[in-house]
C-alpha cells in the first residue's frame, strides 16, 4: 500500500473468489476493515484503496467472509515486473538502513570508509522525492546495519539504531519520527556490552501492532532477542542452531507458521539454510523445515515480506556480488528468481 493514494482501483488475482458478491476484509492487526469492491469475478476483484486513517498498516492482508470465517487464498497485487530508477538518495551510503512507517521509507546512513556524517533521509513515494533530515549526534554510528521501528516510552514512533564494537559510540541512538530529533539511550540490561554487529531487525508495529521488535544473530551470535522499545527491556529467547553465527543474514515475520507467526532467519554464515522460531510456542523448529533452502550461499541481501511473499534482494551470492532477486510463494516449495536490479 505505500505510496497508493486512496480512492486509487488495485486488482488482485487468484481463484475460487466466487461470482458472487461478498466481504472483502483487509485485517490491520486485530482489527478489520471492509473493502470497498468496484468489480467481483471467479478470478479478479477489484478494490478502492483506502484511506490512511482506515489502512495504517503498509502490509495488505486480505481475506474473503465466508460462513467457514475469513478465508484466503494468498492473492497476489498486479505489479510491474522490472525495477526502475527512483529519485537517488541524499548521501552515499554502506551498511544503512531501512524502515517503512505510515507510507514513507526513511534511510539511514551507513558506511565506513567513505564520507559518513550519520545522515538520514525520508522518502515519500507520493512525490518520488527524497527529504533530508536531522543527523545523528557524534560520535555516530557507522554500521547501522539494520534498524528497528517502534513506540518509546511516549508513545512517538522512533526509528532505534543499536551501536557495536566498529563504533565509538555506545548504546542506542534514536531518531523521533514527530520531532525528527535523535536521542540516546543506554543498553538495556542484558545486552552485548560491546553491541551486535551485522544484526537483523524484525519490528512487528507496522506488522501486527504490536510493540515489539526481534533482534536476530551478529558477528559470533546466533541469539533471538525480544526488545520493548518502550521500556528498553530485553529477554533472550534462546539461539537458532542453523549457524553458530548469522552474521550477513536476513530475516522475517512469518504470519503463516504456527498460530502466532514465527521469526525466520535465511543465508549468511548458515550458508542456503532457514530456520524459524516459533512465537506461540517458543521453541526453534528444525533448520528448513518450514522454509526451503536458498537457491545458493546469499549473504548481505535485503529482505522483505510483501503480503505474504518473502523476498530476497541482492547481496553475495555464492561468494560474487549480485542483482538477483529471490521470492517465495506461501506455498511454494522453493525459491524464484526475480526481476534482476539494474
Amino acid at each position: 500500500s505505500i505510496g497508493v493514494a486512496q480512492g486509487v482501483p488495485i486488482t488482485i488475482r487468484g481463484m475460487g473468489f466466487g461470482n458472487t458478491g461478498g466481504e472483502l476484509v483487509c485485517k490491520q492487526g486485530f482489527s478489520e476493515v471492509i473493502l470497498e469492491v468496484s468489480t467481483w469475478s471467479d478470478e479478479t476483484l477489484v478494490f478502492n484503496m483506502p484511506s490512511k486513517d482506515q489502512v495504517f498498516f503498509n502490509l495488505l492482508k486480505l481475506f474473503i467472509r465466508t460462513d467457514n470465517g475469513l478465508e484466503s487464498n494468498f492473492v497476489t497485487v498486479d505489479r510491474n515486473s522490472q525495477w526502475v530508477n527512483a529519485d537517488a538518495l541524499p548521501f552515499s551510503c554502506w551498511h544503512s538502513s531501512l524502515i517503512v512507517y505510515n507510507g514513507l521509507i526513511y534511510a539511514i546512513q551507513g558506511g565506513r570508509g567513505i564520507d559518513t556524517r550519520g545522515e538520514s533521509a525520508v522518502y515519500n513515494p507520493a512525490t518520488g522525492l527524497w527529504r533530508s533530515m536531522a543527523a545523528m549526534p557524534e560520535p555516530i554510528i557507522e554500521r547501522p546495519e539494520d534498524a528497528a521501528l517502534g513506540l518509546t516510552e511516549n508513545g512517538s514512533p522512533a526509528i532505534l539504531i543499536f551501536s557495536n564494537y566498529l563504533d565509538d559510540a555506545t548504546g542506542i541512538y534514536r531518531l523521533n519520527l514527530v520531532t525528527e530529533k535523535w536521542d540516546r539511550i543506554p543498553f538495556p540490561e542484558g545486552f552485548p556490552t560491546d553491541g551486535l554487529y551485522d544484526l537483523d531487525v524484525v519490528s512487528m508495529l507496522e506488522i501486527t501492532g504490536e510493540n515489539v521488535c526481534y533482534l536476530s544473530g551478529g558477528r559470533n551470535s546466533s541469539v533471538l532477542w525480544k526488545y520493548d522499545p518502550a521500556a528498553n527491556t530485553l529477554e533472550q529467547l534462546g539461539s537458532f542452531s542453523v549457524a553458530s553465527s548469522l552474521q550477513s543474514h536476513s530475516s522475517f515475520y512469518v504470519d503463516r507458521i504456527g498460530t502466532r507467526g514465527a521469526v525466520c532467519v535465511a543465508g549468511g554464515l548458515a550458508g542456503q539454510n532457514t530456520q524459524c522460531f516459533d512465537i506461540a510456542t517458543g521453541r526453534f523448529n528444525p533448520p528448513d523445515a518450514d522454509l526451503p533452502p536458498l537457491p545458493g550461499t546469499l549473504k548481505g541481501a535485503a529482505d522483505l515480506n510483501n503480503n505474504g511473499v518473502l523476498w530476497l534482494i541482492g547481496g553475495r551470492l555464492n561468494n560474487h556480488l549480485t542483482n538477483s532477486t529471490y521470492y517465495l510463494e506461501p506455498s511454494a516449495t522453493q525459491w524464484t528468481k526475480g526481476p534482476s536490479l539494474l
